[in-house]
């Protein structure tokens, strides 16, 4: 992919969820080819290569936020664009991400409810905790869908520098940019089992 940066071997991020055709004599080679080239295409669509005038972000950082939003999303569609903001925001200001999606990442565990985070978890110090570390994670965390790399290039605007799930079923999240109202939502999360 041209948005990978050189030297950069982990292509976690780089092949778009999508579904493709191939015949069945086709190589790896064809396959992993076609899907870099959509994966580009579609960057180049978003106006990926414009992405650091645009952002102030490379496209390779948008990508890496991307997967984050993938991973956090809820399913109202809006939320991807919050969530992008949020991170915008929580970077703009220099403070920890504290998602949780890349402290999974970190442990090799995909999380959810059936699988919390425990204060062990929380205190392990790898490259994706992003409750001890500032900034975005090393690479991207999982590949992020067509509608995650749109949000990232194009955040809605906002205040916003928390948000908490506040519904399963669909699962739906809590903006705010109050600290109170955030640990006042967390609180009725974990009340209800939902986090």
């Amino acid at each position: 992919s041209k948005y990978l940066p050189e030297g950069v071997t982990n292509w976690e991020g780089f092949l778009l969820p999508e579904t493709y055709q191939f015949s069945k004599a086709a190589t790896a080679s064809e396959i992993l080819t076609q899907l870099v080239a959509t994966f580009d295409q579609k960057l180049d669509g978003l106006g990926y290569a414009d992405a650091e005038s645009r952002t102030g972000r490379t496209a390779y950082e948008l990508v890496t936020i991307a997967s984050m939003i993938e991973r956090e999303t809820g399913e109202p569609p809006e939320e991807r664009g919050k969530i992008a903001r949020v991170i915008f925001n929580r970077l703009d200001r220099d403070v920890a991400m504290g998602i949780d999606a890349t402290i999974y990442y970190g442990l090799g565990r995909k999380g959810g409810t059936n699988d919390p985070l425990t204060r062990s978890d929380l205190d392990t110090d790898t490259p994706y905790n992003w409750r001890l570390h500032k900034g975005l994670p090393p690479t991207p965390i999982a590949l992020p869908s067509f509608n995650s790399l749109a949000a990232s290039i194009n955040p809605l605007d906002g205040p916003w520098i928390y948000y908490v799930l506040v519904a399963a079923d669909p699962p739906t999240h809590f903006f705010t940019e109050s600290a109170a109202e955030f640990e006042e939502k967390k609180a009725e999360c974990q009340r209800k089992g939902l986090c």
